[in-house]
Order: structure tokens, then C-alpha cells, then sequence
């Protein structure tokens, strides 16, 4: 794998590039539980807010937010960063996370 890699996070999970695709899936379902158990925990501090109870996270749907995406991207940028790759973003604090973490 020689090649460059652009890695569009704005596309769907299933238009990743296939170099990325199965590292990404593998920590989606590897990291989907310790997800849920951690908005669980941080629930536990908000459980008389009314506003935390209405808010996205508070559903532990990793779907109804991009926090676990971003989350898995991370983890799947580690995985791979010493590939050819550039990655595109739709977020300018991930962007700066990644840059920093990653160059």
C-alpha cells in the first residue's frame, strides 16, 4: 500500500476507502460498549439535569452524534499513521486535533 489514501469523513461509513474501511468498522464495534458505558458514567453526574437528559450524548446512540465517529477515527488514524494518508475534515476543532496528534 504504497499509494496515498484520501480519507473523506464527511462520506458515509460504507464510502470509506477500503484501506481504512476495516480498521474503522473493527473499532466502531470494539469501542461501542466502553462508549455507552462512558456517556453512562458521565450521566451519573448530571442526574437531575433536565437539559443534559434532553440532549444528544445523553442517549448513548453513537449514532445521533459525531463524538464516537470522531472518536473512532482517532483510533483508527493511530492504527494507520504510518500510511500515505490525508484526511478530510468538516470540523475545525477535529481538524486541530488531528494536526496535532498526527502532523
Amino acid at each position: 500500500m504504497n499509494s496515498k489514501i484520501t480519507w473523506d469523513i464527511r462520506n458515509d461509513y460504507s464510502d470509506y476507502p477500503d484501506e481504512v474501511k476495516e480498521y474503522f468498522f473493527k473499532k466502531y464495534i470494539a469501542l461501542r460498549k466502553k462508549y455507552t458505558n462512558w456517556i453512562g458514567q458521565i450521566s451519573k453526574d448530571h442526574k437531575n439535569d433536565i437539559d443534559w437528559w434532553s440532549s444528544i450524548p445523553s442517549s448513548r446512540n453513537p449514532n445521533f452524534s459525531r463524538l464516537f465517529e470522531y472518536i473512532c477515527v482517532l483510533e483508527t488514524v493511530e492504527l494507520i499513521k504510518k500510511k500515505k494518508i490525508t484526511i478530510i475534515v468538516d470540523n475545525k476543532s477535529f481538524y486541530k486535533i488531528i494536526k496535532k496528534h498526527y502532523g
